[in-house]
């Protein structure tokens, strides 16, 4: 009845087999997720106990560095005869910091007098922080020009076979007769360790940041840190500021942080009023209606440029070279020969807003003493560099002096940049106006910045005081590989980029306290030891 010649009856035993083959692929399945999680759980164990021994390498060569900066006499009495596999381990690292430490390690060899501290160490091995007892550690400090180097290695305490890990530290007298290198009442960057990502040796990618002295910032600071990275790396300090995003830092980093206690606007207005006393009150007036070429400087008197009469917003020309500074309006200039500022410093008020430079890529060489402040906007159109220390910067082929390229900065270079001859010497103030610094959107340009001197854009009667990156976006065009802003002397300002506009751009900011504080004397130098860098292999 339900029969039908076209409908074949099912064959039978054809579930099992399909049931089977599925069961016998899932449980292959199974397995092989199996056995790619005990190898992924496997590495990741491994890579935890790496980390935990960098870790404990980076806690011991802190506490040498700690035991080091505390120290009243240091005597280089002991060698070390492993020094040269040592160079070799940092040697067979990849990464452009290998090779920067690799080359500041060049010149140790097993002669060269140092420090054993792996006594000190050793004494402390059973703290949690450096294994609880597992590691015997080789811990030997080296003098090099006035600077000292942390070298580390780790062993097993029950086998005494070698670790194949190893780290650096680097200690520096950090001179306090200069003004802070940054001083800032709000800022929203975030500071990381400065490093190299890529790029040719010419025009290396640089990224992050270092600020090489004093610190005061006014508010929030965040601080971005690698696993091996200390707060040190970034800003050498001490630093001052409202608080700091690391946890229990003044426990961590002894004397590196000062919580501020004064209203922060207090102290902002004083920075206003010291630099506005450096600039004496006996007065010369110049109305820039024509021509005038000064013959004598007097440094107890202030030169005050203003536009001729009935000319509302006016803009001046700056232009720095060998012969000295030119101030123009229209047709008609105030020329200050250099031979006159040698030994004078020249003080300078202009009323009005400022151009300086007329090329972005191009050296401005500061030839002279000159301490200048301009009541309004002040827009820096070209790399202002101290003559004598042209060569640091200069990247231009014959005589062309440009300055568009990232530097490969280094400790050896900023001690390099102080111990230079201080012959020449720029104080530039925007007074109730804001510092543009301008990069310029020429497809050579790498979109960086060189500014020496003690640079302040100052907060006067509710103007000003920001230092912006106008055109900052248009500088990475073409060839641009990661801007960077470079301050060799102080920086202050009220805000800094308060727009944003360079806060995705500006990819490393570097400022190195280099002016002499005017309310200090050459006999008040004081120093204090810091630990400015570490690396762990």
């Amino acid at each position: 009845m339900f029969s039908s010649p076209n409908c074949k009856p099912r064959k039978k035993g054809g579930v099992l087999p399909l049931t089977m083959i599925l069961l016998i692929f899932g449980t292959l399945v199974l397995m092989a997720v199996g056995i790619q999680l005990n190898r992924t759980a496997e590495r990741l164990n491994n890579y935890k106990i790496l980390a935990q021994k960098q870790n404990i390498l980076a806690n011991v060569i802190e506490t040498a560095g700690y035991l080091l900066m505390r120290s009243d006499s240091i005597v280089m009495s002991s060698t070390w005869d492993k020094i040269e596999e040592f160079k070799s381990k940092i040697a067979s690292r990849a990464g452009i910091e290998s090779h920067y430490w690799s080359d500041f390690l060049s010149n140790l060899t097993p002669d060269t007098p140092c420090v054993d501290m792996s006594g000190y160490i050793n004494a402390l091995n059973d703290d949690p922080a450096f294994g609880n007892g597992k590691y015997i550690f080789d811990v030997y400090v080296y003098e090099i020009g006035n600077k000292y180097l942390i070298t580390a290695t780790m062993r097993e305490k029950e086998s005494d076979e070698n670790i194949d890990k190893c780290g650096v530290g680097f200690i520096a007298d950090i001179v306090d007769v200069y003004l802070p290198a940054v001083r800032l009442a709000a800022s929203n960057r975030v500071f990381s360790v400065m490093r190299n990502v890529g790029g040719g040796k010419g025009n290396p990618k640089i990224i992050g940041d270092l600020v090489y002295g004093k610190a005061i910032i006014l508010d929030d600071v965040n601080l971005l840190l690698t696993d091996t990275s200390t707060p040190g790396e970034i800003i050498t300090g001490p630093l001052t500021a409202k608080s700091v995003n690391i946890p229990d830092i003044e426990e961590l980093y002894p004397g590196w942080f000062n919580h501020i206690s004064d209203d922060p606007e207090t102290i902002y207005q004083k920075w206003k009023s010291e630099y506005l006393s450096t600039l004496p009150a006996a007065e010369i007036q110049y109305v820039l209606d024509s021509d005038y070429t000064l013959s004598a400087v007097n440094s107890d008197e202030t030169i005050v440029i203003s536009a001729p009469a009935g000319v509302t917003d006016p803009v001046f020309t700056l232009f720095f070279d060998n012969s000295g500074l030119r101030i123009v309006y229209g047709t008609s200039a105030f020329i200050i020969p250099s031979s006159l500022v040698t030994d004078n410093t020249i003080n300078i008020k202009i009323n009005g807003d400022a151009v300086i430079g007329n090329d972005p890529h191009k050296i401005s060489s500061v030839t002279g003493k000159y301490n200048i402040a301009i009541y309004g906007d002040v827009s820096i159109n070209t790399n202002l560099v101290y003559d004598y220390l042209v060569d640091f910067v200069n990247n231009g082929q014959g005589n062309s002096p440009v300055g568009n390229k990232t530097k490969e900065v280094s400790l050896t270079v900023i001690s390099d940049m102080l111990n230079s001859s201080w012959k020449d010497v720029l104080s530039l103030a925007a007074v109730g106006g804001d510092i543009r610094l301008l990069f310029g959107s020429s497809s050579s340009t790498q979109g960086n910045k060189t500014i020496m001197g003690n640079i302040l854009a100052l907060k006067n009667n509710g103007n000003g005081g920001d230092i912006s990156f106008p055109d900052i976006s248009e500088a990475i065009k073409g060839k641009g590989h990661t801007p960077q802003l470079f301050i060799f002397g102080a920086l202050t300002s009220y805000t800094f980029d308060k727009d944003n506009q360079a806060s995705d751009i500006l990819s490393s900011l570097v400022a190195v306290a280099g002016y002499m504080d005017p309310s200090q004397t050459q006999e008040a130098f004081d120093s204090s030891r810091r630990m400015i860098g570490m690396m762990i292999w």
